[in-house]
Formats: structure tokens, sequence, C-alpha cells
């Protein structure tokens, strides 16, 4: 029997036109929102304060025309903006 392969959504222009709309800080909340972080834990990864970071929270969401975190997560997922941090991450670690 083979095993199903998990695919990901093409990258369609609407992904892309939404993810033009998002700041390069409001794609760093997006991507620390994906990963389960609270607001008070994303304030303390990108020295901010805890309501800055629920500001742009609420932006983000206001922008994508979302109306929770979860849809939030599955639309930076299905955007590629997980993997792009992930390999970014991976780059970091390679030349550090």
């Amino acid at each position: 029997m083979v095993s199903p392969v998990l695919t990901t959504q093409e990258d369609t222009p609407a992904m892309r036109l939404d993810r033009r709309l998002l700041t390069r800080r409001e794609h760093d909340v997006v991507r620390l929102v994906a990963q389960g972080h609270t607001n008070r834990a994303i304030s303390q990864r990108l020295i901010i304060t805890e309501g800055t970071a629920r500001v742009y929270v609420e932006r983000i969401l206001s922008k994508l025309d979302l109306h929770s975190r979860v849809q939030l997560a599955v639309w930076a997922i299905e955007s590629g903006l997980t993997a792009q941090a992930a390999s970014a991450a991976l780059e970091q670690d390679a030349a550090g």
C-alpha cells in the first residue's frame, strides 16, 4: 500500500498579493503566531510591548480578512511563510 503524500497548496496570485499587503515586521509576527506563540511571547521575541504585539495581530487579521489566530496560522502554512522561516533559520545555523 502506498502512503499518501502531503502536498502543499500552489502559490496562488491571491496569496502572493496577501503577502505583499504585510510589512516585514508583520511577516515576523505571522510566523510567530503560526508557531503557536502568545502575544506575550511575541512581544518578548520581537522586543515590543504585549499591547503592540496584540495590535499587530489584530491588524494582520484585518488585512487578510481572517477572524482567528488559527486561521492566520493556516494561512501562513499555505502561503509558505513558515517554510521560508525554517529555511532562513537553517541558513543562519549553517553560517554561525
